[in-house]
């Protein structure tokens, strides 16, 4: 928690409606092995972490967090990491 009350947990998990984050797919077994600095700016898949509106300041983040709370959200929608998948389980 880093000492954020939930209303700033929440408004900073929801910058992660933009943007992308690095993913192990693809990249070669020794980075795997050792995860640098040059092999995470490197990774050959950068991957939105939810795919309807990849580029936009909206909701979408939140409401896809909610369709996987409810097993309804479909293959390749999002891209969550662990900690987004906390808010939902808290």
């Amino acid at each position: 928690r880093v000492g954020l009350s939930d209303q700033e947990l929440v408004a900073l998990m929801g910058a992660h409606t933009l943007g992308r984050h690095n993913t192990l797919l693809n990249m070669t077994k020794a980075c795997l092995r050792n995860l640098t600095r040059e092999c995470l700016e490197t990774a050959p898949v950068r991957a939105p972490f939810e795919s309807r509106t990849p580029d936009a300041f909206d909701n979408s983040y939140y409401s896809l967090l909610l369709a996987w709370d409810d097993r309804s959200l479909e293959r390749g929608e999002a891209n969550f990491i662990p900690t987004d998948v906390a808010l939902v389980l808290e």
